[in-house]
């Protein structure tokens, strides 16, 4: 796995390259640059937008703030792999190279745990987007020459998990996200799947001149059965039909005059 590690790092640091790219991964790669962007949109959400965005924020501080410590104060100690800037011979390092540990890569691990949390709670739409941005992240720290392809792997899948943790957290106290009110699921605005409102049976029945159906089960059933011994009765030939009032009886004829 070591092997296949460094080849692929040496592919993609040295082998697809690109003018451009030189550019533009040092300025995606930099944390200084996407810290005051999700700041500035973390608190749009919490004060100017919809209340119901406060727990994607309140997910997103805890779920960012357990990957950076679990893979920078945990893992990385624990792993001791050193930085391929540090250990390889031949690298193209387009930044400066930090003397902490490699694996694995905290800037991959909060990348995806940013990723993680807006997929649960905002859907597609919004963490396609997202999701798109942070493997760019994950990119750019081997393009630079600060990371192996393997400690951006094992970071983005830590942030991932951990973010499935948060959420599963949060639907436990909150309830489920915005984005799962309504959508495909063919309900209503407002009617979440498995509530009480999804399940219950439809109202409309179709009803004959009789009654409905439920009402015209239950008068052939009660008729089949005696009420005091539950013994089989045969069934009323009017059960199931409507009763028929009986035609009036004729007036009698008045009386004759010359009586």
């Amino acid at each position: 796995m070591g092997e296949v590690d460094r080849a692929l790092f040496a592919l993609l640091n040295r082998g697809w390259t690109h003018p451009w790219l030189d550019d533009a991964m040092p300025l995606i790669t930099n944390s200084n640059l996407w810290i005051p962007m999700l700041a500035a949109v973390a608190l749009w959400l919490w004060f100017g937008a919809d209340r119901r965005w406060r727990p994607l924020v309140l997910c997103l501080g805890v779920a960012v703030g357990l990957a950076d410590l679990t893979s920078a104060r945990l893992i990385k100690p624990w792993v001791g792999r050193p930085r391929p800037c540090c250990a390889e011979p031949e690298v193209r390092l387009l930044v400066g190279c930090s003397k902490s540990r490699s694996y694995p890569s905290s800037h991959a691990a909060n990348a995806g745990a940013v990723a993680g949390v807006v997929l649960g709670e905002a859907g597609w739409v919004a963490g396609l987007p997202v999701l798109v941005m942070a493997l760019a992240v994950c990119y750019s720290r081997v393009y630079v020459g600060v990371h192996y392809p393997l400690d951006v792997g094992g970071g983005f899948c830590l942030g991932l998990a951990l973010a499935r943790l948060v959420l599963l957290g949060r639907r436990r106290w909150w309830g489920p996200p915005p984005g799962a009110l309504s959508g495909d699921s063919g309900l209503p605005p407002g009617v979440a799947l498995g509530s009480p409102a999804s399940t219950a049976a439809p109202a409309s029945v179709a009803e004959s001149p009789t009654g409905s159906r439920p009402d015209r089960d239950r008068t052939e059933a009660a008729s089949t059965f005696t009420s005091a011994g539950g013994k089989e009765a045969s069934p009323s030939p009017t059960a199931g039909h409507p009763t028929v009032a009986a035609p009036p009886a004729p007036l009698p004829p008045p009386p004759s005059a010359g009586g």
